[in-house]
């Protein structure tokens, strides 16, 4: 909210949900790691989306929306970050964290309405 308050005016802005995530960062293709380009989404910082934790996807929105209701506080992190093992940085790889915290490898990315699409 507060970036979409601050930005351009009109321009909506917001967390990607996991699902938007995944399909950006596999960008069409279905590979279990990343590819080495420099501008990917894998292994530079643990990036939130906008999603509550749930354990699995059973009960998940089927329209790749975020996943916003349950009662748990904590929220999703994609992407593996600077420090992170193999095994986290594939493609599907998530983890949980507080949204209250940081660190030095958590950050964000936003999807921002086109200017375009009006």
């Amino acid at each position: 909210k507060w970036l979409s308050s601050n930005s351009w005016k009109g321009l909506q802005c917001r967390l990607p949900s996991e699902a938007e995530w995944e399909y950006v960062a596999r960008a069409g293709t279905t590979p279990k790691y990343p590819s080495d380009l420099q501008n990917g989404m894998h292994s530079n910082t643990w990036e939130w989306v906008q999603d509550r934790w749930h354990d699995n996807y059973q009960g998940a929105p089927v329209n790749g929306s975020a996943w916003e209701s349950g009662n748990n506080h904590r929220r999703v992190l994609r992407g593996g970050g600077w420090g992170s093992s193999p095994n986290d940085m594939r493609s599907a790889f998530r983890e949980e964290g507080d949204p209250d915290s940081g660190g030095l490898n958590t950050g964000f990315r936003v999807v921002c309405s086109s200017l375009f699409a009006r």
